[in-house]
């Protein structure tokens, strides 16, 4: 919530108020996975973008692929970003 944090072009100005705020914003704007600060937090560690619906085994959202959800393939992305390191 720093002013150096809340001053990037793809952030609206004065809209952000609280961290809920900018929360509910990088969750649901999914275009910054094109600026090159955000990258790492909108994709896996190949580079592939995070499903942001539940995943199939091969870790791609299924809603795409048409194949089942993984519960496995969830868990192991879970816990990939968790352990992941800035």
């Amino acid at each position: 919530m720093s002013p150096e944090g809340l001053d990037r072009p793809y952030l609206p100005e004065g809209a952000l108020k609280t961290p809920g705020d900018k929360m509910g914003f990088l969750c649901t704007i999914m275009d910054l996975v094109y600026y090159d600060e955000c990258r790492h937090y909108a994709t896996l560690p190949d580079g592939r973008w995070i499903p942001h619906t539940p995943p199939d085994a091969n870790w791609q959202a299924c809603a795409g692929t048409g194949q089942s959800p993984s519960p496995t393939a969830s868990m192991a992305i879970a816990t990939s970003l968790i352990k992941r390191e800035d």
